[in-house]
């Protein structure tokens, strides 16, 4: 099963960030919905829309680098890089 990844954009932004990655899009949903409601920008803006997209979705969107900083950003919040 492919991941699914959790995006948030704000207002301002104009990027996609992505919060949370899941193996299904079930879990992915319940991710959305709590990173919509609690994430704020660092200016405190609350997130203006969420999507929840598979890894050839993202590809298909964002192309390889989407996928990359995608995962990148994951992969640094797995192992503590985040004040998050």
């Amino acid at each position: 099963m492919p991941p699914f990844f959790v995006q948030l954009r704000f207002p301002m932004g104009g990027r996609w960030v992505t919060v949370a990655v899941a193996d299904s899009r079930r879990v992915a949903a319940a991710y959305a919905g709590a990173a919509y409601r609690h994430a704020r920008s660092d200016d405190g803006f609350h997130a203006d829309c969420v999507r929840i997209v598979s890894e050839e979705e993202l590809r298909a969107v964002s192309g390889l680098t989407g996928v990359r900083e995608a995962r990148a950003v994951m992969a640094e919040q797995a192992v503590g890089g985040s004040d998050s």
